[in-house]
């Protein structure tokens, strides 16, 4: 079995004894500086008062982040509070990025519901930058190689078994399985919610039962190559000598080799085991979706909540498979917190779709064009 993608290694540069350049760090600033760039060209394209949106990031950035580290400290990691408390402050120790991404529009909602105008522009706007930057601090985590996955596994007798860690395994189920059909109709949904909203017509429309109906159809042929394509996706995960090791538990059916890896400028051999780099996995989605919303941005004005509806209806499912692949998660009744809140996201992103207004993007009026209006009224 060979990997498509390569094990990236950034070094960590050490400036002082107190101040440390880590790729990941640096990247995510990149992130919120470019989704905040893009928001503000954004609402000037749309003529939404631009002051009050670069207001805002005052408030929803560090809000985000401390909704980010509180969700990945309390669910997550309980045990920390109880050692020391002041990890409730801590806010650089752990983030988690559902609760960045559903925090920080909670924040957003709530300051301008205060300001006393119409949310929805707003969030989509910043929606429209966050998308972008929330992919830059994918980068950060895929070269940071912080969201390990299980060990790869490939066995004759169990071709469906794709991953182990222990005793915990991950199984594709089978067209047997009522799991499977229970995936392929959400994803039949999430099509038919997409379809409806690039196509802008009734839910039950024939193009969108079409759409559903087809993707079951490509899902259940396509299931016998779903093994080897998620095979494909792990890299050749270093576990000796060079790196400090995860602490997986082997398993008896995983590929050992050796491998040269460019690390600091030089070619160094190194033994490897192939496992899911579930940052980059994640991150190929988030490039697709970006092209995705951009052809859509830039073609005929859309309803408001487009951008929040499809990024909340599409990413949802992707990452609830995603964290079955997952090793150190805590789990509640065999689903990890962020599972729950892929539940929570998806019906967020159904509730945009069902309560969508008829204002489109691009069709307010700038507001020295509105004061002007008023004063004349």
């Amino acid at each position: 079995m060979q990997s498509i993608f390569p094990y990236i290694h950034i070094p960590i540069y050490k400036l002082s004894s107190n101040f440390v350049v880590e790729a990941f760090g640096v990247l995510v600033a990149i992130g919120v500086i470019m989704g905040a760039w893009l928001s503000v060209r954004r609402a000037e394209r749309l003529g939404l008062n631009v002051n009050l949106l670069i207001d805002s990031f005052f408030v929803v950035i560090p809000g985000g982040f401390a909704l980010a580290h509180w969700v990945a400290l309390f669910a997550y990691f309980p045990e920390r509070v109880k050692q020391d408390p002041l990890q409730i402050i801590y806010f650089w120790a752990g983030i988690s990025s559902f609760g960045g991404i559903l925090g920080g529009l909670l924040v957003a909602w709530l300051f301008f519901h205060y300001k006393k105008v119409n949310t929805r522009p707003y969030l989509e706007t910043l929606a429209w930058g966050l998308i972008p930057g929330f992919t830059m601090g994918r980068v950060g985590c895929t070269v940071a190689h912080d969201h390990a996955g299980m060990w790869m596994v490939n066995e004759a007798s169990n071709p469906l078994l794709i991953g182990t860690s222990g005793v915990r395994k991950a199984i594709l189920p089978t067209l047997q399985d009522p799991a499977f059909w229970v995936f392929a109709g959400v994803v039949a949904l999430a099509t038919m919610l997409i379809v409806s909203l690039v196509k802008e017509n009734n839910f039950l429309h024939k193009t969108n039962l079409l759409s559903g109906a087809l993707v079951i159809v490509l899902l259940v042929l396509a299931s016998p190559a779903f093994p080897e394509l998620l095979r494909s996706m792990a890299i050749p995960w270093p576990v000796s000598g060079v790196f400090k090791t995860n602490p997986h538990q082997f398993g008896a059916h995983l590929f050992w080799s050796d491998s040269n890896l460019l690390l600091n400028g030089k070619q160094v051999l190194v033994k490897t085991r192939l496992a899911y780099d579930l940052g980059l996995i994640e991150l190929l989605f988030y490039v697709f979706l970006i092209c995705g919303l951009a052809a859509l941005a830039y073609g005929k004005p859309r309803r408001e909540s487009t951008i929040l509806a499809i990024w909340f209806i599409s990413y949802a499912p992707v990452r609830f498979l995603l964290d079955y692949l997952r090793v150190w998660d805590r789990r509640y009744f065999g689903l990890t917190p962020g599972q729950y809140l892929c539940i929570c996201m998806f019906l967020i992103g159904v509730y945009f779709y069902a309560t969508m207004p008829e204002e489109r993007w691009g069709e307010y009026v700038p507001p020295s064009e509105e004061d002007a209006a008023t004063n004349e009224a």
